[in-house]
């Protein structure tokens, strides 16, 4: 066990450091909100697309019919989520409809794509064992697809609950950039330039590593903005504390607490996770446990609702996280048989 625990907080430490410096920067005055939105932009629009693509070139398409089992799992893992979350709410924020919605959305939806890619990217260095089982490009293909559906429920429900009002949804909610990287990556892959890169020295194997090595700055760069992103949270007064209190420990329970337990339980005692592959397994296992999509922190600044409340139900679902999630994973690895990595 304490092997692969001592793997598992290194991989952790990997995750902590440049969040924390994302935090220490932000609120020492180093990162301005003008230059995270900049930071965001670069991710969404830059590196994130490129990211998908290099991994995609060089997926094995025999195992990509699997994929269709993802969009089940995020239609199953939302509307669990939603559900449980208005249950919740209305428990524990009678009093105030405005503020049971919210509570009801960081309840619902997570960070389903920043931090477990972060994680995927982070486990050949740690744990490669589980490294080879999952394979080095299928679990990015899988998140993408998770977060294609996950996306467009997340900003029309979503905001709906947060703020109030409808919003009318662009291409980019139903096909953003990271999808577009995803689908010039099947393209490479089906027409022989993902191979083609990794078997030539001419233009197109030099241009493919260059974009590799931009691709790496996906993790560290998404690290930091999310880090930035907490350190600039401004928490609640005393007298909304108790209100922000009761959302914040819903959004933990169902996230961190309800939705690991529902994995486990699906995973443990029936069989309709066995024979869907290593790769899909481990996606799946990530996406149940994840903290609340700080994208609702955005929602709430944009209306001027909720936004300290929220805030501070950010801080306490990404601690709870930091502290939870190292030993959900040992679980999973000691289950998976990996008792040396």
């Amino acid at each position: 066990m304490w092997p692969v625990f001592l793997s598992v907080l290194y991989t952790m430490t990997q995750l902590l450091v440049p969040f924390i410096a994302g935090v220490i920067f932000r609120r020492a005055g180093g990162i301005v909100e003008q230059e995270l939105r900049s930071f965001s932009r670069l991710i969404v629009n830059v590196t994130l697309p490129i990211f998908f693509f290099v991994r995609v070139a060089r997926a094995d398409l025999s195992e990509v019919g699997t994929f269709a089992i993802m969009p089940i799992a995020a239609l199953i893992h939302v509307t669990m989520a939603v559900g449980l979350s208005f249950l919740l709410a209305r428990l524990f924020q009678p009093k105030s409809l405005e503020v049971r919605s919210a509570t009801a959305a960081v309840g619902s939806f997570g960070n389903t794509g920043y931090l477990p890619l972060s994680v995927q990217e982070l486990i050949p260095f740690t744990m490669p064992l589980l490294a080879e089982a999952v394979g080095p490009t299928q679990p990015s293909l899988y998140i993408g697809i998770y977060v294609l559906i996950h996306a467009p429920i997340m900003w029309s429900l979503g905001n709906y609950l947060v703020t109030g009002r409808g919003t009318k949804l662009g291409w980019q909610a139903f096909v953003p950039t990271p999808v577009i990287g995803i689908g010039l990556g099947l393209i490479a892959s089906l027409t022989g330039l993902g191979e083609l890169s990794e078997t030539s020295r001419g233009i197109w194997h030099h241009t493919f590593q260059g974009l590799d090595t931009i691709s790496r700055l996906t993790v560290p760069l998404v690290l930091i903005t999310l880090g930035g992103v907490i350190g600039g949270l401004q928490l609640p007064g005393r007298e909304r504390r108790s209100a922000a209190l009761r959302m914040a420990l819903v959004a933990a329970i169902v996230r961190l607490g309800i939705m690991p337990a529902a994995f486990w339980l699906v995973a443990t005692q029936t069989r309709i996770l066995s024979g869907m592959g290593a790769a899909v397994l481990w996606v799946i296992f990530l996406e149940f446990h994840t903290p609340t999509a700080n994208n609702i922190s955005v929602m709430a600044t944009r209306a001027a609702r909720n936004q300290n409340e929220i805030a501070l139900t950010l801080v306490v679902s990404y601690l709870a996280y930091l502290v939870l999630f190292p030993l959900y994973l040992t679980a999973f690895l000691l289950w998976q048989g990996y008792r040396a990595v």
